[in-house]
């Protein structure tokens, strides 16, 4: 009986356990249900249910995401074609703005006028060409006039002859001693006459008279601009060659700078520039001192870019001097100037007599060959060459010793210095 009864009571005790875990199992089931459904614990407490469907929240959360990329993505499209097209207009300034000088090529009009002979024939062949270039211009070649004023702006105390190639960056630059002859029709008739008796035209046409060709610019550098370019780059290292002290009151010129390697700010540097009081050589030795001054500054320049303004140059430039160039020629041209190196900058001056004397006045005559040389190895920005007959130069004969013009015309009286 009791092994019966026994026996019962085990599988009751039996089928009780497994309805427990049956039970538990199915707990465990609807808390992993509730947990994958977020049934809030808290509200289920209250009496209230709420269940979010996590696919939905995921997909909602994701959605807003997408919708801030797009966003995102559109802004910053906006911003890009925003840039690119200022960007775009501001290289399209710079181009237009920004560019190389413009020059004219020599052309027929230069030349001397057709024989009646020919003229006929001429002009059946070439009714429309006028203007034709006879003489090839070389691509990227500029000339310049640089000159320096003295205090009281009549008279041109320096003159240099400048031709930049831009293509090999080479500069040349050619010193013209302020006593050089030129046929013109006054009685001073030297070559820093010309500006105090016509300005910046006559002295350009008289600088063609001399080199042969017309020179595309001037730039006419007055003191104040000089001292400003000169503190504007920090000043120049230059080893003064001797003492230098000069007062002219006329002028209102003090020189007071001893000899030495120094800092020269702009002050000290114009009056070094000036200097010739107690030269031997007068304005020949004068000029040795500024061409040195000068490779002085431009090497310093060249070896410094990195910490000089350009655009503060410029200005100065445009402010304090008088050009033709435009504002984007100077920043075209301030730009090509600092890719050069030193050893392709070469200074001379044009070669003469430079103790020739005319009736007692101080006067350098051009050694006509020696000039013509140079011209044509350093200056000329044609392929052709300069010859004698582009020019026309008041000199002395070497064999005669008279005073002549090379073209046979002079602007004054013949009889002038002989």
């Amino acid at each position: 009986m009791m092994s019966v009864n026994g026996g019962r009571g085990g599988k009751h005790v039996a089928g009780a356990r497994q309805k427990q875990q049956s039970r538990s199992k199915n707990t465990e089931e609807d808390a992993a249900a509730r947990r994958r459904r977020n049934i809030d614990e808290d509200d289920l407490s209250g009496g209230q249910t709420r269940i979010y469907d996590r696919e939905a929240i995921y997909g909602a959360a994701n959605a807003k995401e997408k919708k801030k990329k797009r966003i995102w993505l559109r802004v910053l499209i906006v911003v890009l074609v925003f840039l690119l097209a200022v960007g775009g207009t501001l290289v399209a300034l710079y181009c237009i703005y920004v560019k190389p000088p413009e020059v004219a090529d020599k052309t027929n009009s230069d030349q001397p006028k057709a024989d009646s002979d020919t003229e006929q024939q001429d002009d059946t062949q070439d009714d429309d060409k006028e203007d034709v270039p006879l003489t090839g211009r070389r691509e990227g070649v500029y000339t310049f006039a640089l000159i320096g004023m003295d205090q009281v702006g009549a008279n041109t105390d320096t003159i240099m002859v400048v031709t930049f190639d831009t293509n090999a960056h080479t500069l040349n630059v050619v010193s013209i001693p302020r006593d050089t002859l030129v046929n013109v029709s006054w009685s001073t008739k030297k070559v820093n006459s010309l500006y105090g008796n016509g300005g910046i035209e006559m002295l350009m046409d008289g600088l063609q008279d001399l080199v042969g060709y017309e020179i595309d610019f001037h730039v006419l550098v007055d003191l104040n601009a000089f001292k400003k370019l000169v503190d504007e780059v920090g000043g120049i290292w230059f080893d003064v060659p001797e003492d230098m002290y000069y007062t002219d009151p006329t002028q209102d010129l003090q020189i007071s700078v001893p000899a030495g390697y120094q800092c020269l700010n702009g002050e000290d540097a114009m009056g070094v520039v000036r200097f010739r009081a107690t030269y031997v050589e007068g304005d020949i030795q004068r000029i040795r001192v500024q061409q040195d001054f000068m490779k002085a500054a431009i090497k310093q320049m060249l070896e410094n870019v990195s910490s000089i303004n350009i655009t503060t140059l410029v200005d100065i430039f445009l402010n304090d001097v008088d050009t033709d160039l435009t504002n984007g020629n100077c920043v075209w041209l301030a730009q090509e100037f600092f890719k050069m190196d030193m050893s392709h900058v070469e200074f001379m001056t044009m070669p003469g007599n430079y103790t020739d004397s005319v009736y007692g006045g101080s006067y350098v005559t051009i050694l006509l060959d020696d000039w013509l040389d140079m011209i044509n190895t350093y200056l000329n920005p044609f392929y052709e060459k300069i010859t004698l007959e582009d020019q026309d130069i008041l000199t002395r004969d070497p064999d005669s010793g008279r005073i002549y013009a090379t073209t046979g015309v002079y602007a004054g009286d013949e009889s002038w210095g002989n």
